[in-house]
């Protein structure tokens, strides 16, 4: 599905009226939470910059995919009221399939609170593995957007074997 089909807009197509339909859904369960002083992470269309055929957002353009973004934080904390989310930027950091930087997508400091990046390699400590290069590439990517961003990761763990997926 194509992102701008979801910023809002008149008139709201029916996609465009489900999507924001879910983003009240969850603004409840996190208003639920706020009652309770409680903070909820939200780490939402992640990993963007993975093929699309791994989630519907996936590489889709980064301008459009920063405006709804922009817009769905803006709506929880503007129109919804919620002060208990941070909001976790997280790209997968694997751009070979799209050549393009996951730091294009970045939205800006003012809807992100934290970048976590998402890590699978068998050698971390291993700076010739492609895998932890290619994690270390995204991470200095990530920084030079968002310099003032805690980094951290959103998943880490050993690299399954392709016979996995089989």
């Amino acid at each position: 599905m194509p992102l701008e089909l979801l910023i809002k807009k008149a008139p709201a197509s029916p996609e465009q009226k489900r999507f924001w339909q879910q983003v009240d859904l969850l603004a409840d369960r996190v208003l639920a939470y706020q009652e309770k002083q409680t903070p909820v992470l939200l780490r939402f269309l992640w990993e963007m910059d993975i093929p699309s055929a791994v989630f519907w957002w996936g590489s889709r353009d980064p301008e459009n995919f920063a405006a709804l973004w922009r817009e769905v934080v803006n709506h929880l904390r503007g129109q919804r009221g919620v002060r208990n989310a941070l909001f976790v930027f997280s790209p997968a950091g694997s751009n070979r399939d799209t050549g393009i930087s996951e730091s294009a997508y970045y939205p800006g400091d003012e809807v992100v609170d934290l970048v976590a990046l998402t890590a699978y390699s068998d050698r971390f400590s291993d700076d010739t593995n492609e895998k932890t290069a290619e994690i270390l590439r995204c991470y200095r990517a990530m920084r030079k957007v968002a310099p003032s961003q805690p980094i951290g990761f959103a998943e880490v763990g050993p690299q399954a074997p392709e016979s996995v997926y089989d």
